[in-house]
């Protein structure tokens, strides 16, 4: 959740929310991919007719 916050509403880069949280690259990318996915789960679930 951090991830996306940081990218989407501050638009900071991988590379940037990694330094300003210390995670490592790899894991900022991983956490970004999960998030965006479940994102877009939720979005789909939101559209399915009733």
């Amino acid at each position: 959740k951090q991830v996306l916050m940081l990218s989407a509403c501050e638009g900071m880069s991988h590379e940037e929310i990694s330094r300003a949280t210390g995670m490592p690259l790899g894991t900022v990318k991983a956490h970004a991919r999960r998030g965006l996915i479940r994102v877009r789960e939720v979005l789909a679930e939101q559209r399915r007719p009733s």
